[in-house]
């Protein structure tokens, strides 16, 4: 196998060249192609849960349910899910949420199906984000974290706390609550929905490489421009998630142009093919998607160790 970068900024490439299959790949390898935001493994044949599920395991993490159960056909053990898309939805640069369930450290994809048509996913470092930042940015950011508020239908928070009981997850996010006060996480149930706010440091260290500091907090989210179609996926139980400063300012405009434009003016575009496999260090890296496609991606989310998060 050789190894070559993704981009010139970000990300590794792991490619077989002599016929190895998934197993063969070292996890150190791989572990450290993660320090640099993303890795690809290309040309290695996986196209099964299986193989997904074994890769994961030996590097470590600790699978986690993403919360999209609308979405998500399950493995019978639980352990991984194989997203089907069949809505062309272009989603905008995202991190998963931190501090709240289904929040990853590794984000993993293995494209196992090839769809009829394609589109790219797209991934934006967010520390090469932090390096291009001006000074004033950079010093906002780090006085002001970043709250996120959001709705959900009883369809995707049973997704997320694995019962459809308002007591039982009531008692889960009581839990978090306890575990995560620097969250400052705020909740209340009215009816089938939830309600739910929660603060996060817009600047951390990256999980995979703690020598490096990025931008992570999901200020640009509010560009996404998928609604429609998720209403129609959600059973019209779907609300745009809110994303303001701690102290429930709106993100200045200027900040929040420059954000918008190092993001997506920076952002790498992945053409899949099958067998293909994309491991992202979700607290440096976001993700998202531009153009259709309809095919099987198998997804599997887990946390590290040292994270001390619990599914």
């Amino acid at each position: 196998m050789k190894t070559f970068p993704l981009t010139p900024r970000f990300g590794r490439v792991i490619a077989s060249i002599d016929g190895e299959v998934l197993r063969d790949v070292p996890a150190a390898v791989v572990l450290d192609g993660l320090r640099t935001g993303a890795v690809l493994l290309r040309g290695f044949g996986c196209q099964t849960v299986k193989a997904v599920e074994e890769l994961t395991d030996r590097l470590g993490c600790k699978y986690i349910v993403h919360g999209m159960g609308g979405r998500d056909i399950r493995s019978d053990d639980r352990t991984v899910q194989v997203v089907q898309n069949r809505h062309a939805l272009c989603l905008g640069l995202h991190f998963e949420r931190r501090y709240f369930p289904g929040c990853p450290d590794l984000c993993c994809f293995a494209y196992g199906k090839a769809a009829p048509f394609d589109g790219d996913t797209l991934l934006a470092d967010g520390a090469g984000m932090l390096r291009s930042m001006r000074p004033t940015t950079v010093s906002f950011l780090l006085a002001k974290r970043a709250l996120h508020t959001d709705t959900q239908g009883r369809e995707r928070w049973s997704g997320a706390f694995g019962t459809d009981d308002v007591e039982k997850a009531g008692r889960i996010l009581t839990e978090m609550v306890a575990r995560e006060p620097r969250a400052e996480i705020a909740f209340r149930f009215h009816g089938d929905k939830l309600t739910y706010s929660y603060l996060t440091p817009s600047i951390r260290t990256s999980a995979f490489n703690p020598a490096e500091e990025t931008f992570h907090a999901n200020i640009i989210r509010s560009v996404w421009d998928y609604r429609h179609d998720l209403n129609d996926y959600f059973k019209g139980e779907f609300e745009h998630p809110q994303m303001f400063m701690e102290d429930g300012s709106d993100v200045p405009e200027d900040i929040f142009c420059e954000l918008y434009h190092l993001a997506y003016d920076g952002a790498y575009a992945h053409r899949w093919q099958e067998g293909d496999v994309l491991l992202v260090d979700n607290s440096r890296v976001m993700h998202g998607r531009h153009g259709p496609r309809i095919g099987e991606l198998i997804t599997r989310f887990g946390v590290l160790p040292s994270s001390g998060q619990s599914s």
